[in-house]
């Protein structure tokens, strides 16, 4: 029986093994290999045409745009229909975990808000103001959604969840409190 066991362990460990190597290697592959995203929000008056390297795709009215880009550094112009487009050049990509919010228009800026305790605790606590983005390219955290409708349904206690908001870049930089008056935003999402 002892002899048993003895293989039995040691045919778990070489399963264990082989899982957690499979795994680094699939994290390998995404992070060598892989594509990074690049996100853009239209504004709610229209849709835009996003290009990378030459590229072009289409993102609608008010619509979150998720487009996969190689590694690398990348051209990116946007252009909200009717207006001039908006240029920036050398975007970074470093692996396929790579994750960067180009603003649309010169005046959109982004308010970045943890809402955990705000949309999945209990009370009535409001969202708070966890940090700002100007009007250009910047690497989107973990865990940070662009629409309030791609917010989880539930998360795990203790577990932060922010929401990144485009707002014009004058009233990004108010009072916190007031930048959340103008969000108005809605508890259930």
């Amino acid at each position: 029986m002892g002899e048993v066991r003895y293989w039995i362990n040691r045919v778990f460990l070489a399963f264990a093994v082989l899982a957690l190597v499979g795994a680094g290697l699939g994290f390998g592959y995404v992070y060598l290999f892989g594509d990074g995203t690049l996100h853009v929000v239209a504004p709610s008056d229209g849709g835009l045409t996003v290009e990378v390297d030459g590229r072009s795709v289409r993102v609608g009215q008010g619509e979150h745009g998720k487009i996969p880009v190689k590694h690398g550094k990348h051209h990116v112009k946007v252009q909200i229909d009717g207006n001039e487009p908006l240029e920036f050049a050398d975007v970074p990509f470093r692996n396929g975990f790579s994750e960067e919010v180009v603003p649309v228009d010169p005046d959109q800026c982004f308010v970045e808000l943890e809402v955990s305790d705000a949309f999945y605790g209990a009370g009535d606590k409001l969202p708070t103001v966890r940090n700002r983005h100007p009007a250009q390219p910047f690497a989107l955290a973990s865990s940070t959604y662009l629409r309030a409708k791609e917010l989880p349904s539930s998360v795990d206690e203790g577990s932060a969840v922010a929401l990144l908001v485009p707002m014009h870049c004058d009233d990004s930089k108010l009072p916190d409190a007031k930048v959340l008056e103008l969000l108005d935003l809605d508890k259930k999402h």
